[in-house]
């Protein structure tokens, strides 16, 4: 688990093959990775864990395709428009 400059908590989820993004308040903003076994940018198999850096760059670790990936954390604005399409979507 990490959290980010804007209080916002990231947790690895090896089940889901995904980490999952949350507000400060607890409420669900993103995932990253999915459901794809396929060893690309942005899929995840198991990630392990999870760290944000004093830029914001967020890094992933993955035991099963044995990378790090290496994340740009998203403006608030670039969040907000992800979770307004989500949303929408639902």
């Amino acid at each position: 688990m990490a959290v980010d400059g804007d209080g916002n908590i990231y947790v690895s989820d090896a089940a889901f093959r995904n980490v999952q993004v949350f507000n400060p308040e607890g409420k669900l903003l993103l995932a990253i990775g999915g459901e794809r076994l396929v060893d690309r940018p942005g899929e995840l198999a198991m990630p392990a864990g999870v760290a944000v850096d004093e830029l914001q760059h967020v890094y992933i670790v993955d035991q099963v395709f044995k990378k790090v990936e290496v994340l740009r954390r998203l403006s608030k604005q670039e969040m907000d428009t992800i979770v307004a399409r989500r949303q929408n979507a639902q």
